[in-house]
């Protein structure tokens, strides 16, 4: 009896500290989820949160994340980020899937390990969308094009970066049509450090207004235009092996487009766009806003706004440089 007793008594700190783990994470339909005070603990941050625990803020000297319950959007010091699957609440803690714990989030605000090859950053791509027979989006009342817009601000942005020293290169110089696939494939022709693919949007409302970056998605995830995972979400592509880059280099980006650009925060989204999906650098695609927009439309008619839209993806371009230099 007595020594059962010794036993059990020997087993409680091994449970304790089992159960403990077990309150960090679980799993649900397959998704591993994190407990959002288990990382406020990891970022050295203090939590609050409204009476109700809809929503949760992580603040610290520097950062400020908000988490709203049940929801894929999050804020990362203001900016809009979405996340895999909506946040969820259990045992009166809110918990989010664990590959944006360390996917989304955790390379946005600690410092990535990488490699030597990682941290250099000589030749970028410049990928203005569309070209030649395909227009892109259109505003027919203005007569703008996609295509012409995407590379007038590509040639803008190309000549700013090749003032800081780097070797630039377009996708295309003319208004040419380009296979989507050759796009990613002239970005490894170049062994190029980065990637950036130039796009607008459009919708037939015209109300509709912002710019939102993407990175590619998640493996295990869908995109952020979809709310379940489908059978192409399950296999490993050539740019998940920069996932924890592209997420940095996007969020970077949207940060400086909207500080800097009176345009709404479409926020940091995922897809799994042909440009992206074998690309062997980090890249990002960026929809720099609404062409039938009529405020967006008479602005991107003027050069001046386009060279501030340059302005904003070269600081940004030189921030994530100087994060990955010093990691």
């Amino acid at each position: 009896m007595k020594s059962t007793l010794v036993f059990f008594l020997a087993l409680i700190p091994f449970v304790l500290i089992s159960n403990s783990l077990c309150a960090d994470t679980f799993v649900s339909d397959g998704v591993t989820y994190r407990s959002v005070p288990e990382i406020c603990s990891k970022l050295g941050m203090k939590l609050t949160s409204t009476e109700s625990r809809k929503k949760i803020t992580l603040k610290s000297k520097w950062s400020k994340i908000e988490f709203t319950r049940g929801s894929r959007i999050i804020k990362i010091n203001d900016v809009k980020v979405y996340l895999g699957f909506p946040s969820v609440e259990r045992k009166k803690s809110l918990y989010i899937p664990e590959l944006d714990w360390q996917f989304t989030l955790s390379p946005i605000l600690l410092t990535p390990q990488l490699t030597s090859s990682q941290k250099k950053i000589r030749t970028i791509i410049i990928d203005a969308g569309h070209g030649g027979k395909d227009p892109g989006a259109q505003n027919p009342k203005l007569k703008i094009n996609e295509k012409d817009l995407t590379l007038q601000l590509s040639k803008i942005l190309e000549k700013r970066l090749k003032d800081r020293g780097f070797k630039v290169y377009l996708t295309r110089k003319k208004d040419k049509f380009i296979e989507l696939g050759d796009r990613p494939a002239y970005a490894r022709k170049k062994n190029a450090d980065l990637f950036i693919s130039i796009h607008f949007n459009a919708s037939d409302n015209e109300s509709a207004n912002g710019i939102e970056s993407y990175a590619y998605t998640l493996l295990n995830q869908p995109s952020t235009s979809r709310k379940t995972v489908s059978n192409g979400d399950k296999i490993f592509r050539r740019a998940n092996r920069n996932d924890k880059l592209n997420i940095l280099l996007a969020y970077y980006a949207q940060n400086h487009l909207l500080h800097e650009n009176d345009e709404t925060d479409r926020g940091v989204k995922r897809a799994r766009f042909t440009v992206l999906e074998n690309l062997h650098c980090p890249g990002v695609l960026l929809e720099l806003g609404f062409i039938r927009n009529p405020k967006t439309a008479n602005n991107l008619k003027k050069s001046k706004y386009l060279e501030t839209l340059a302005e904003s993806l070269e600081k940004a371009i030189i921030q994530y440089q100087k994060r990955i230099q010093s990691s």
